[in-house]
């Protein structure tokens, strides 16, 4: 059904118990993705305790079988800190050293993470590894696998850390982080912009003593959370960390629910999935012949409202899923990892605007411009409105970037600013503004007058010429210095192209009449 329509799929962390073999036969037919395991520990007597059951036999039949399809990248996650585990780093150094003697050929990428106990689980009155265990751990198991076939990646033991504190803690701890927050931590998912010393500081400030929220708890204690009801009883908690203990695995309440966790009450509905036959016939949307004539189309759209926050890649997926879920028959490129042949005019810069992108297809179906843009209709999201769509009679091959010559901005403001922009683009205009870049190394100076022509203002927008030219200020930092602190929208109106004495749209570029004159 998928092979037809170029889609391959990978699968985020395979179940080695229920995994079925032969499904790397049908994953394998587009290209091949990694195969990722959630192994957690390295031996067997951790995996049942975290009430998992991988057997390392299995695991190896899905490796070696992998290798033999052509599979040369593994990805295993595991976890250090684990309770109720003895000889941890061991079994994961053992784990990962068995796998790499089956063949020269394969490489793997592993993720090691500390393991934090989190509220409302079997877990919750468990000890965390301090900062000083977690990085030693972490280290001796890179350092194990240095100038390997084994690539150890590792989860920020900081950020453990911190994360540690959070899942169990009380109401300082949330003044605490909202300290940090106040101090610039923010988008702290992110490890280029997760900044341990804004917590430090947060936590020294609220007086938080950080071992007493990482340290073993008595099971009989009362919790800072404990007036959260989340339906668990706290009974259950304690009989699955007993368990644990043991390594007595408990069975999915799917096969085998007995209640005893007390969220089935009386008056809770269950209701069981059923399967439906999925049809795997792939019907491609067609108009006219069917013959394989490759059209090539422009399509203009717009980029309006939130999505002007939506970055470049992103708006090519965005188009990639909108002609998967339209079933354009699109062509794609060739080799191991196809996708869909696609040109845009030049990004946007992110918060601007626009009412004139251009993206170049081709198609194996000869569809029409009404039906192809009836078609798109059906799927697109309103703040990627489609404007129009243009069959090119043309072969010839031109890049929608280099053939720019100038782009037209609308800058729209409220209205109590007009006077102020009035004042602005009078200096602007008597005055020569010079720049100063520094671009590899060199420093580079020039006017804003050689690339930029600002239109008399009307009395909510004013217009600007942006001439398409290398070694300029970033566009921001150009709306920045006109505009100062007057805030602004910015929006694209229209790409012009140089054409004899004048100028035509970017849209029009194989239009023979607009380009003789």
């Amino acid at each position: 059904m998928y092979k037809d329509r170029h889609i391959s799929f990978s699968l985020p962390s395979i179940k080695v118990e229920t995994f079925d073999i032969e499904l790397l036969d049908r994953l394998s037919i587009v290209r091949k993705s990694g195969l990722t395991f959630a192994i957690e520990s390295g031996s067997r007597e951790g995996q049942l305790s975290i009430n998992k059951q991988v057997m390392p036999e299995k695991i190896k039949k899905i490796i070696s079988y992998g290798i033999g399809k052509g599979w040369k990248l593994i990805k295993l996650y595991f976890m250090i800190g684990l309770p109720h585990i003895n000889n941890e780093k061991e079994s994961i150094i053992d784990f990962i050293t068995d796998l790499l003697s089956m063949s020269k050929k394969i490489k793997m990428n592993i993720n090691l993470a500390v393991f934090v106990p989190k509220s409302h689980t079997p877990y919750q009155n468990e000890r965390q590894l301090d900062l000083e265990e977690s990085i030693g751990l972490l280290n001796e198991i890179k350092e194990r696998f240095r100038k390997t076939r084994a690539v150890i990646k590792t989860h920020d033991p900081y950020m453990s850390f911190v994360e540690g504190i959070i899942s169990r803690g009380d109401e300082k701890v949330g003044l605490a982080v909202y300290d940090a927050f106040k101090d610039g931590a923010k988008f702290d998912g992110w490890d280029d912009r997760f900044d341990f010393e804004k917590y430090r500081n947060a936590f020294d400030k609220n007086g938080i003593d950080c071992g007493k929220y990482l340290a073993k708890k008595d099971p009989g204690e009362i919790y800072f959370w404990d007036n959260i009801d989340v339906g668990m009883e706290k009974e259950f908690y304690k009989t699955e960390n007993e368990k644990s203990k043991r390594g007595k695995l408990t069975k999915s309440c799917k096969e085998d629910c007995d209640e005893y966790c007390k969220i089935c009450k009386p008056g809770i509905k269950k209701i069981n999935a059923v399967k439906e036959e999925i049809d795997t016939k792939f019907t491609i949307v067609q108009t006219g012949n069917n013959e394989k004539l490759k059209k090539r189309f422009f399509i203009e759209f717009s980029k309006l409202n939130l999505s002007r926050f939506i970055g470049h890649i992103d708006t090519i997926k965005y188009f990639e899923r909108l002609f998967n879920l339209s079933k354009t028959d699109i062509t794609f490129t060739e080799g191991f990892n196809p996708h869909p042949r696609m040109q845009f005019s030049p990004p946007l810069p992110l918060g601007v605007e626009s009412v004139c992108e251009i993206l170049e297809i081709r198609t194996n179906t000869d569809y029409n411009e009404e039906n192809l843009l009836e078609i798109l209709k059906k799927y697109e999201n309103p703040d990627y409105k489609i404007n129009r769509i243009k069959h090119i009679e043309s072969l010839e091959k031109k890049s929608l970037i280099n053939m720019l010559h100038t782009t037209e901005f609308c800058a729209l403001f409220d209205k109590i600013y007009y006077n102020q922009v009035i004042k602005i683009i009078e200096d602007y205009k008597k005055n020569n503004k010079n720049y100063i870049l520094n671009k590899n190394g060199k420093k580079i100076e020039g006017y804003y007058q050689d690339f930029l022509s600002i239109y008399e203002p009307a009395f909510s927008h004013v217009c600007f010429d942006l001439l398409n030219i290398n070694s300029i200020p970033r566009f921001l930092d150009i709306i920045s210095f006109v505009f100062q602190n007057i805030p602004v929208i910015t929006r694209k109106m229209k790409m012009k192209v140089k054409s004899g004495d004048g100028f035509i749209d970017l849209f029009d570029i194989f239009d023979n009449r607009l380009n003789n004159g």
